[in-house]
């Protein structure tokens, strides 16, 4: 009898640990939003659970915004991966935001990001974005690199462009 009920008592402790790993951060059980303990939660109503919500991770039995240079797009307690280098962390709105990112998404054509931490930095004038393998990249771009020789751009959006003929390129000193 004592080695049945011990079993029984095992085969529980192993559900509960699985219940805690796989639902819910605080592990509050819901029936909608409301019923859970904040707005970095919301109710997975399917598994009657609180999970975390967009922008936040499970840290042990709390939801923890996603970091500066991370975000997360789902709802759920997984972890935030890192923002690619080219893109900027946003908000719903479209907005930029440092830490609590929903989405990750290009910089935009005359900006470029080199680590995917931060906002996404102005292409300087003379220069254009890049991709990382040498090409222009009118979106995404990671670096920003001098127009070569005989080429210009007048305000870092687009690609460097040629110099007309019978006109000299200067720096604007």
């Amino acid at each position: 009898m004592t080695i049945l009920h011990l079993g029984v008592s095992v085969v529980f402790l192993m559900f509960a640990l699985f219940v805690n790993v796989t639902y819910g951060a605080t592990g509050s059980s819901c029936t909608e939003d409301a019923n859970c303990v904040t707005s970095t939660e919301v109710c997975d109503i399917s598994n009657s659970v609180c999970i975390c919500n967009v922008g936040y991770f499970a840290d042990t039995t709390t939801c923890t915004q996603c970091a500066a240079g991370s975000y997360k797009s789902d709802t759920g307690n997984g972890a935030c991966p890192d923002i690619p280098n080219g893109k900027r962390g946003e908000d719903g709105s479209g907005a930029y935001v440092a830490t609590g990112a929903i989405a990750a998404v290009n910089c935009a054509d005359g900006s470029y990001s080199t680590n995917g931490t931060g906002d996404c930095v102005d292409v300087p004038a003379g220069s254009r974005g890049e991709n990382g393998s040498g090409a222009y990249a009118s979106s995404g771009a990671v670096i920003a690199v001098a127009c070569s020789g005989g080429t210009y751009s007048t305000n870092g959006t687009g690609d460097c462009v040629d110099v007309p003929n019978g006109k000299r390129g200067e720096d604007g000193s």
